[in-house]
C-alpha cells in the first residue's frame, strides 16, 4: 500500500525541501510531483513506519492532506463490474446492476 500527501499552495522553497527528502529518504519516498496549474505538490510514500512518520512530517510544512491508496486487483472486484467494461455503452441498468453489487462488497458507500 501506499501513502500519498497532497500539499496545497506550497512555497517554492518547502517544494525543494520536499524535494530534497526524496535523497534522504530515498528508501521511503516514492516520487515527488509538482503541479504547476493546482500549485499541488504530491508525495509519494511506502506505506511502513517510517513512511508514516515521514507522511506526517510532510504534511506539517502546509496545508495538506492525507490518503492511504490500496492497489485493487481484478479478482476483488465483483464479476458484474468485469462484465459492464466490456459493454460500448453505459446504461441506467448497468449503473443499477454495477451499484448494488459494490454495495454488497463494500466499496461503495
Amino acid at each position: 500500500m501506499i501513502l500519498l500527501v497532497e500539499l496545497k499552495g506550497a512555497p517554492r522553497h518547502i517544494h525543494k525541501r520536499i524535494r530534497n527528502m526524496k535523497y534522504t529518504y530515498k528508501d521511503t519516498i516514492i516520487d515527488v510531483i509538482k503541479s504547476r496549474a493546482t500549485n499541488t505538490t504530491r508525495v509519494i510514500i511506502k506505506e511502513t513506519p517510517k513512511g508514516w512518520w515521514l507522511a506526517l512530517r510532510v504534511k506539517m510544512k502546509a496545508p495538506s492532506r492525507l490518503y492511504r491508496l490500496v492497489e485493487m486487483k481484478e479478482l476483488d472486484l465483483p464479476s458484474i463490474l468485469l462484465k459492464a467494461s466490456l459493454k460500448r455503452r453505459w446504461t441506467l441498468t448497468l449503473e443499477r446492476n454495477v451499484s448494488k453489487a459494490l454495495k454488497e462488497v463494500g466499496l461503495l458507500g
